[in-house]
Formats: structure tokens, sequence, C-alpha cells
């Protein structure tokens, strides 16, 4: 029982972490595609360039600084949401280089195999 447990329970595992990465794949996909179709830029009334992308009509709006409006809350979660997502994307990649070059020799140190000889054929001796 315990043995079918451990093998279910690693089966799950292995399928979030796929699961998981392919979110990943499509998300950062989409991310690129969002910039490379609706990437544009406002200037505001002090002089400041915004650059940023979202979906929006390009068709209504041919001038090189949009002219659509924004609140500032939108503004700053456009830039934090690039950001959230690369450093997210950072983050993810140094644990998993962690977990994979510590814990194999934490587990090489604490647990040593136990060498048992094989069946040889034979039962041992009576005494």
């Amino acid at each position: 029982m315990f043995y079918f447990r451990s093998i279910v329970k690693k089966m799950v595992t292995e399928i979030i972490k796929r699961s998981f990465a392919w979110l990943l794949i499509i998300s950062m996909g989409m991310l690129i595609a969002n910039k490379a179709v609706f990437f544009h830029e406002h200037i505001l009334p002090d002089g400041t360039v915004i650059a940023h992308a979202h979906p929006y009509d390009k068709s209504a709006d041919p001038e090189p600084y949009k002219t659509h409006h924004h609140s500032e809350a939108e503004l700053f979660s456009f830039c934090q949401a690039d950001k959230l997502f690369f450093f997210g994307i950072v983050i993810l990649a140094i644990f998993s280089a962690l977990s994979r070059s510590i814990l194999p020799v934490f587990i090489q140190k604490a647990f040593t195999p136990v060498t048992i000889s094989g069946y040889n054929g034979r039962a041992p001796p009576f005494l």
C-alpha cells in the first residue's frame, strides 16, 4: 500500500510540475505576443514617456504617441506586471538550480546504501 501511495504521489508531482511548466511557457508566449502586437507609448503632460503594451484598437489612433488615457493605477500595474513575471521566472530558475545541486549531495551523504549480498540459490546452513 505504501509503495502504491509513493508512486501516485510521484505521478501527481510530475503532472503538477509539467502543468506548471506549460503554464509558464504559454503565459510567456502570450506576453511576448502582446508586446509584439500592442506595444505603444504615451507622453504625459510633464513630458514623461510611458511605454507599455495592452490590447487596444490601433486603427483608431495613428499618432506616434497614443492619446487614449490611463489612470495612474493602470500605468503602475502595467509596469509591475512585466517586472513581476520576469522576477518570478528568475526566482523559479534559481530555486530549481539550487534544488538540483544541493539536494543530491545531501541525499548521497545522509543515506549511504547498505550492501546486501544477493540470493545465491540455496537456504542458509542449519546448525
